[in-house]
């Protein structure tokens, strides 16, 4: 991949391929437009700087849509704590939103994940092999359903029931918010 080899010319088309799927992806994220630029910028340097690792990517979606969510998150993160240190007042003049009224600001993605993992331990081996091939390998219905000789209804079935599963354990937990009812 030329991309990998640092050709910018590659990186380009690399980019006009895959930034509109990305900015969708962000978009559900990230809710003003100064923050989403912000982000799909900080994602592409993100891929700048590990393109030597793009020859190894199997499956090029779901890795791009984890860099995606992380950088996300880091983006999220980082706004919290300029927040924190600036009034309300001070964030609308220098033309960033003020925070949503209800809206949590203490999101910290690491017990997120955590709990996650909790839930997906009390699953049946079949039902946690078909989320991760799902979401971490982004194998869509029909690729699981002929890896694993199952219906496509049945890995479907299966996939909702695991998403309803993880939010109702993340609302138990009290980690349910906005980000996780668009995740799950």
């Amino acid at each position: 991949m030329l991309v990998a080899e640092g050709d910018e010319h590659a990186f380009a088309r690399f980019f006009r391929q895959w930034s509109p799927l990305l900015q969708h992806w962000i978009h559900r994220l990230v809710k003003d437009d100064n923050s989403r630029l912000e982000a799909l910028q900080d994602v592409f340097i993100q891929i700048w700087t590990y393109r030597d690792k793009l020859p190894e990517v199997a499956n090029i979606t779901a890795w791009l849509k984890t860099v995606t969510t992380h950088q996300c998150f880091r983006h999220l993160a980082r706004q919290k704590a300029w927040y924190a240190q600036m009034t309300p007042q001070t964030a609308e003049a220098a033309g960033y939103p003020s925070p949503e009224p209800g809206a949590d600001h203490h999101l910290n993605f690491k017990e997120i994940q955590a709990v996650i993992q909790q839930a997906l331990a009390t699953l049946s081996p079949q039902q946690r092999q078909i989320y991760r091939l799902s979401r971490e390998e982004g194998l869509n219905s029909d690729q699981i359903a002929r890896k694993l000789d199952l219906s496509r209804g049945h890995v479907r079935n299966t996939i909702s029931a695991v998403l309803a599963h993880i939010r109702a354990y993340l609302l138990q937990a009290g980690k349910i918010f906005w980000l996780a009812w668009i995740l799950f």
